[in-house]
């Protein structure tokens, strides 16, 4: 199966972090069998996230974001995908509370941004998230 990965971060591009994501992903999704026929890396702005999803090859079957999930003004990538996919966001009480207490236990105090983590797509699914804070979507 063919599968195309976009990732997205101004980091990713101006040299300040090396992403690591692409390769991990390459290799996993190599270990299924599958193969990553098609990459981009992208800005996280509006019209760069929505321009790379508009000029993904017909023949990818498959496309994996990854980026732009966290907490910060910058993080853009799910209220794009909104957008994109004719979706609505939907607050998850539950996970913003389990979300603070893992923060708690941590000793770390959460910020109102972390809000944006809790958001879930109307009709979408999310995928659990064991380490971080950010969930993925699906």
């Amino acid at each position: 199966m063919k599968i195309g990965l976009i990732t997205i971060g101004a980091e990713l591009l101006n040299g300040t972090r090396t992403d690591t994501n692409a390769s991990w992903i390459g290799q996993a999704v190599e270990s299924t069998g599958a193969s990553i026929n098609w990459h981009m890396t992208v800005n996280d702005n509006y019209d760069s996230i929505i321009n790379s999803l508009d000029n993904v090859p017909i023949d990818i079957k498959i496309v994996l974001c990854t980026g732009g999930l966290g907490p910060t003004h910058d993080d853009i990538t799910p209220s794009v995908l909104y957008k994109y996919f004719n979706d609505k966001s939907l607050f998850d009480q539950k996970y913003w509370t389990t979300l603070k207490e893992k923060f708690k236990t941590r000793g770390i105090e959460i910020s109102e941004s972390n809000k944006s983590q809790a958001m879930i797509p109307q009709n979408g699914k999310i995928i659990p998230n064991p380490i971080g804070s950010a969930r993925g979507l699906h």
